[in-house]
């Protein structure tokens, strides 16, 4: 368009007359990753779109249209809704990496009209980024960059995080608008920890060369009332001492019932440096030598069965 325009009123307009499809449109980002993103806005929100710019919107039937006017152009700042929270009914979690420079993001509603699966009245499909991308997923595994749905205690909303870029990151909630007395968990169930996500909570987590450190199995939100937290200890509990270590470390390690044990000490690439399998074990210590690995940080994953909890040791 050669000027710019709201882009968000032309797309309400277009919604009521049922010519749109989906709650969002779809607002390119250069600034998203390192080439740029699709940035969710929910419809019925004003966005002032600069000249030359790109969005995409769904349209509801072959043969749906857009209609711009001459009302419709802006003489508004179009960088000013940019890198804003969708809505403040949303829980709005964004992905940082660890120079705080934003990759993607994804919004979540709790509304009692809407059911678990996709819906075109009030869910938004996931527009896919080249760079990273951060969804949750419906009942019938659709790609979400909007997901409403009714909140009921332990409810678990499956998150999907997939990247070419290896390396640290950080979920924050940018905005969390949840029943009042009710918790969201954030569950990795890589490392098997449980975080209570509040305004302004982030959790910061690595990317490696095992596939199984991002994908659609990772993350997952659950829902408690009153704050109870019935699965906030996870499956294997494990200590490592002394972190920071020189010459050796000790790992101990608990889990819920007796199972095939394996630990598996990894650089931050995700290559296995020293792996140890224990046999059938509940419960144990294990003391490994160090004192061949140059100083850095590494990842020590404890294996049992089909749990897994990883953490970070510090070679000095």
């Amino acid at each position: 368009y050669p000027s710019a325009v709201n882009i968000g009123d032309v797309i309400a307009t277009a919604h009521a007359a049922g010519m749109t499809a989906g709650s969002a449109f779809y607002i390119w980002n250069p600034f998203l990753g390192v080439a740029g993103g699709f940035e969710p806005k929910p419809i019925g929100m004003s966005y002032v779109l600069d000249q030359n710019s790109c969005f995409q919107v769904r349209a509801a039937s072959e043969g749906s249209t857009l209609t711009f006017t001459e009302s419709n152009k802006s003489g508004a700042n179009p960088d000013e809704a940019l890198l804003r929270s969708a809505a403040p009914q949303f829980i709005a979690l964004h992905i940082y990496d660890a120079a705080n420079h934003p990759w993607d993001m994804t919004y979540i509603s709790f509304n009692d009209n809407a059911g678990n699966n996709a819906d075109n009245n009030y869910d938004a499909t996931k527009a896919m980024n080249p760079d990273l991308n951060f969804y949750s997923l419906s009942s019938e595994n659709t790609k979400l960059s909007i997901d409403a749905r009714p909140y009921t205690n332990g409810t678990i909303i499956p998150l999907g995080f997939t990247t070419s870029y290896a390396q640290q990151y950080t979920i924050k909630a940018e905005n969390m608008a949840i029943p009042t007395g009710a918790t969201l968990f954030l569950h990795d169930k890589y490392t098997g920890t449980y975080t209570a996500m509040e305004q302004g909570t982030s959790y910061t987590f690595t990317v490696t060369a095992d596939a199984a450190t991002q994908g659609e199995n990772r993350f997952e939100l659950t829902t408690t009332a009153n704050g109870t937290d019935a699965k906030a200890t996870a499956a294997v509990s494990v200590s490592m001492t002394p972190n920071p270590a020189t010459d050796q470390v000790t790992i101990s390690f608990t889990a819920a019932s007796k199972a095939a044990t394996s630990i598996n000490i990894m650089n931050v690439s995700g290559v296995s440096i020293i792996k140890r399998d224990l046999g059938t074990e509940q419960s144990g210590k294990v003391t490994i030598s160090l004192s061949e690995l140059p100083a850095g940080i590494y990842m020590v994953a404890i294996t049992s069965g089909d749990e897994k909890k990883v953490q970070k040791l510090v070679k000095e």
